[in-house]
């Protein structure tokens, strides 16, 4: 009796050269959108300190900067679980 084969270890090791490729151009666009989205963080910071004393301006602009964080770090969490799957080299 022969022991059954040994199923591979899915250390990023699954994906075809193709795949592999694909996710790697999508790495790329995650990229460049959480730089849009720094972008876009650092413009509402700017906006916040330039209307400090004007409240509603703050609330409003507080919130706009939350939603960008907020989709920020998904993009991120989205890059993170993407370039775990990609094999090195």
């Amino acid at each position: 009796v022969t022991p059954p084969a040994a199923a591979p270890t899915d250390g990023g090791g699954g994906m075809s050269a193709a795949e592999a490729r694909q996710a790697r151009k999508e790495l790329t666009r995650l990229e460049r959108q959480v730089g849009k989205l720094e972008q876009k963080e650092a413009a509402l910071l700017d906006q916040l300190a330039a209307n400090a004393t004007d409240y509603s301006k703050v609330a409003e602009l507080d919130a706009q900067l939350g939603q960008v964080r907020a989709e920020r770090e998904q993009v991120e969490e989205a890059w993170l679980a993407l370039a775990d799957e990609i094999p090195a080299g």
